[in-house]
């Protein structure tokens, strides 16, 4: 059995048979991988943002903006604030979560402190752009 490393370029891959092209393809996606995507830089192995989060993130803000037609059938009147504050917190605080692990792939020496202060302030931006969803409404339509 080969011993390999998945920390070190320098390591020998485990043999993929007698395919020298498989081998190299191999050999180029792990390069990729540690590389090209920072996930390893420095040995460390680095969470990457979740597609399946920003997904249901992107999901849950659609539910915020139009609760009674893509959020709970069953609110009442009262009851649609309450639900739209609690799906927006979760929504937002897990972007802040992801765009924090998107900054940790891109900062060498980042503290957990820092990326999570840098996250908070995106989302906020964020927030702070979407402007005010009812004045929207007021502007005409334009046809395409």
């Amino acid at each position: 059995m080969t011993n390999f490393s998945v920390y070190s370029r320098e390591s020998t891959p485990p043999a993929t048979g007698n395919n020298p092209e498989l081998d190299r393809i191999v050999a180029q996606l792990r390069i990729s991988r540690e590389d090209t995507h920072n996930i390893r830089r420095g040995g460390r192995i680095r969470k990457m943002p979740s597609r399946a989060v920003l997904a249901t993130v992107v999901e849950q803000l659609v539910m915020a903006l139009f609760p009674t037609h893509y959020g709970s059938l069953d609110l009442a009147e009262d009851g649609v604030d309450k639900y739209v504050a609690g799906v927006l917190g979760h929504a937002l605080r897990a972007l802040i979560q992801q765009v924090r692990l998107d900054l940790a792939l891109a900062a060498d020496d980042a503290s957990d402190g820092d990326t999570t202060a840098a996250a908070e302030e995106i989302v906020r931006e964020f927030g702070s752009a979407s402007g005010d969803p009812c004045r929207a409404r007021e502007r005409p339509a334009r046809r395409l």
